[in-house]
C-alpha cells in the first residue's frame, strides 16, 4: 500500500461479540425475520389474487354493442 491509501483509509476494529449473544435472543430474530417474510409473502399472494381477479373480470365482460348515431 502507498501512503496516500493508507491515509485515505479508516479502519475499526470492534471485538467479536456475537459469542456473547445469548440463544434466547438468536432465537427471537429469527423468529422476527421469519415473520417478516411471511408477512411480504401475504402482500405478494394478494397482489397475485388481484391480477387474476382483474383477468377473470376481463373476460365477462365480452362482447358490448355500441349504438352509433
Amino acid at each position: 500500500m502507498d501512503e496516500k491509501t493508507k491515509r485515505d483509509e479508516l479502519v475499526i476494529r470492534i471485538p467479536n461479540f456475537f459469542n456473547w449473544i445469548p440463544e434466547d435472543f438468536k432465537s427471537h430474530m429469527r423468529a422476527a425475520r421469519r415473520e417478516q417474510l411471511l408477512a411480504v409473502r401475504s402482500l405478494i399472494d394478494a397482489a397475485i389474487e388481484r391480477m387474476d381477479e382483474g383477468d377473470k373480470s376481463d373476460r365477462r365482460r365480452g362482447r358490448v354493442d355500441i349504438a352509433v348515431e
